[in-house]
C-alpha cells in the first residue's frame, strides 16, 4: 500500500483536488495504459496488492465492484454482467454456498465477501479469452481450468439468470 503522505503528494502533483479530477486523471492514464496490453496487465496484477490490506490475502467485494469498472471499463465484455452476478450471489447466499470456495466468505456470515488474488487475476484473463458475453466464444469448460466462480457465472448466464435478476431488480 502507498503511505498516505505519498498518496497526498501524488494528488497534489497532478492537482487532484476532488473526485472528478481524480477520475479524469485515472481515465487519461487508463487510455495511455490501454495502448500497451502487457503494461496494462502488469498494472492490473499490481493493483490487487495495492487495493488489499497487507495482512489480507483477499479483496473485499465492494472494492472489487467499485474498481473493476474503472480499470477495465463498464462496457467491457462480462464486466457489468459479472458484477451483477456478484450482486445476485450476495442476495442469494444459498447459491454462493453450492460451490465450495466460490468466493471467500467471512466465517460469521454465509454471504460472499471477498475475491481471492487468483480470482482477481483470472478475471482479467477471462474477459480477454471469453470476449463475447452473449455466446461465450472462447469458453470451454473441458479445456480450461477457470476458478469455479467463472464456471458458475457462465452457467448462470446461459440459464437466463442475468436477465431474470436484472428484471427482478428493475421491478423492485
Amino acid at each position: 500500500a502507498i503511505p498516505f503522505d505519498e498518496w497526498k503528494r501524488g494528488l497534489e502533483k497532478y492537482q487532484c483536488t476532488d473526485n472528478s479530477r481524480l477520475e479524469a486523471l485515472i481515465l487519461s492514464h487508463k487510455q495511455a495504459l490501454s495502448k500497451d496490453k502487457k503494461v496494462f496487465r502488469d498494472m492490473y496484477k499490481w493493483a490487487f496488492g495495492f487495493l488489499v490490506d497487507p495482512e489480507e490475502k483477499k479483496m473485499r467485494l465492494e472494492v472489487f465492484k467499485y474498481v473493476v469498472p474503472h480499470l477495465l471499463g463498464e462496457n467491457t465484455a462480462h464486466v457489468k454482467p459479472f458484477l451483477t452476478y456478484l450482486d445476485y450471489l450476495e442476495a442469494n447466499p444459498q447459491d454462493a454456498q453450492k460451490s465450495k470456495n466460490i468466493l471467500y466468505t467471512d466465517k460469521s456470515d454465509t454471504r460472499p465477501k471477498n475475491i481471492s488474488k487468483d480470482q482477481w487475476q483470472t478475471f482479467y484473463t477471462f474477459i480477454n479469452v471469453v470476449k463475447d458475453d452473449q455466446d461465450f466464444t472462447g469458453y470451454d469448460p473441458n479445456l480450461s481450468s477457470w476458478p469455479v466462480v467463472f464456471d458458475d457465472y457462465i452457467g448462470w448466464r446461459k440459464s437466463g439468470g442475468y436477465e431474470k435478476f436484472v428484471s427482478q431488480q428493475d421491478a423492485d
